[in-house]
């Protein structure tokens, strides 16, 4: 047997510790080891509350053990865990969230490195995220919910792809209940404010930047890693297939070498093509106007074509946070709230063109969005209209079927026809009054 009992410090005091011990009852002060049997290098298997829960642990390391699955040695830890996925697990993640990852791991996720697989409890880890969101830590503030969320899903990979390669039995962040997240603010220009941004953008360098993202609702990686090969001016169509990104290096990383921006796949992974109006094909064409210019007017061998739509006086690519800080300039010039931001224009579009009686998967497609569902979970409130209608249209509906039913009740039932006549069947007469004719019949009277 495996499973043995751990006496209290009373029973021990009163001479109770017998051989038999594994078999006599316990006071609910004592306590029950569980030990792995001889081929699995007879290891404790911790100690537990009842002899139910110290077989239930042996059971099931066993079960472990016939899958393949070892028992946890005490140097396993979270930090091995989560080193070993970011380095083996994280192929097909791209080069943005893996550094992503990382980042949040190093400075948010540490508390939990310490801990032994065998020892993380669901306790531990709703701790962190609480502390995470009320604490501050050093010079760092309280965590939005969202990137303790963050936070979250990327450990619950990290150990997911541990049981997928048999190193652990169970993820316990499946059993912990991540953060809640409010909705996203879908805050959107009105045309009063629309008005006054763009006249006060008029004449800046990122004028057209900013024509183009409230008229493609484009993100701004996006735009920022547009390529002049992925728009025809012809047929009004930009295909958006890529997105510059920062990869969060550094200063002294990147000093180093490492890679500061790179060009990626778009969000959802798929390209997408958006049609362009006039405005925007006015616009696109004085970029490119103004970028001949400025390979004339550059030295000789300073002017470098990659092939960007944004870039700055010599042809390199715009640097991600360059038309936010401008458009926040442009704001606060024309003095609107901080709320409005640079995807506000992304917002914009959306919330434009669903209010003018867009088709919600046209919208859906144009964005980027995966799903249909998404759209309409983020811009359903702001189709003009929208709830009023649905109210409407089931008062007329219920209207109608009361109106019917209605006339019906008045209208009399059509008179149901007489049954037809059945013949029926001649009943012989009675063998002693034989058939004769009248005047036999009337002489026999």
């Amino acid at each position: 047997m495996s499973v043995y009992v751990k006496r209290c410090l009373p029973c021990r005091q009163a001479g109770r510790v017998k051989k038999d011990s594994r078999q006599r009852k316990t006071c609910p002060d004592c306590r029950w080891i569980a030990i792995a049997p001889p081929s699995m290098d007879r290891r404790s298997l911790g100690v537990h509350k009842t002899k139910d829960k110290a077989e239930a642990a042996l059971q099931e390391a066993i079960v472990n053990h016939r899958r393949g699955i070892d028992l946890l040695p005490k140097t396993l830890t979270v930090s091995s865990i989560v080193e070993r996925y970011l380095s083996d697990g994280t192929a097909e993640l791209s080069i943005t969230t893996l550094h992503r990852y990382r980042e949040l791991w190093t400075i948010h996720g540490s508390p939990l490195a310490k801990y032994a697989i065998s020892d993380l409890r669901k306790s531990h880890i709703s701790t962190l995220y609480t502390k995470l969101q009320r604490e501050p830590r050093e010079k760092r503030k309280v965590l939005n919910p969202r990137t303790v969320l963050h936070l979250h899903r990327m450990l619950h990979r990290a150990f997911e792809w541990a049981v997928e390669q048999d190193i652990i039995a169970a993820n316990v962040f499946a059993r912990v209940q991540p953060p809640k997240v409010k909705d996203a603010d879908t805050r959107a220009l009105s045309l009063a404010e629309t008005a006054s941004f763009f006249d006060a953008a008029k004449g800046s360098r990122f004028e057209a930047f900013f024509l183009i993202a409230a008229m493609t609702g484009a993100r701004r990686g996006e735009l920022c890693g547009l390529k002049w090969d992925a728009v025809d001016l012809d047929a009004g169509i930009v295909t958006i297939r890529s997105s510059l990104a920062s990869t969060r290096a550094k200063k002294a990383e990147r000093a180093a070498g490492a890679i500061g921006t790179v060009l990626k796949g778009t969000k959802s992974g798929k390209s997408r093509q958006v049609p362009l109006d006039a405005d925007a094909i006015g616009a696109l064409r004085r970029i490119r106007a103004a970028q001949a210019s400025d390979e004339l007017a550059a030295p000789p061998e300073t002017y470098r074509t990659f092939g960007f739509v944004f870039t700055d006086s010599i042809g390199r690519p715009i640097k991600l946070d360059a038309p936010t800080k401008a458009f926040r300039d442009i704001a606060d010039g024309a003095k609107l709230p901080p709320s409005i931001t640079l995807h506000s224009l992304r917002h914009s579009f959306a919330s434009w063109s669903l209010a003018n009686g867009g088709d919600i998967v046209a919208v859906q497609r144009v964005m980027g969005h995966s799903v249909p569902s998404t759209t309409l979970n983020l811009y359903s409130h702001v189709v003009a209209g929208a709830r009023e209608r649905a109210v409407t249209a089931a008062g007329d509906t219920l209207r109608r079927a009361q109106a019917a039913a209605a006339v019906r009740e008045k209208t009399p039932r059509a008179e149901e026809p007489m049954p037809r006549p059945t013949a029926t069947k001649l009943q012989p007469q009675a063998a002693s009054a034989p058939l004769g004719n009248r005047s036999t019949r009337h002489k026999t009277a």
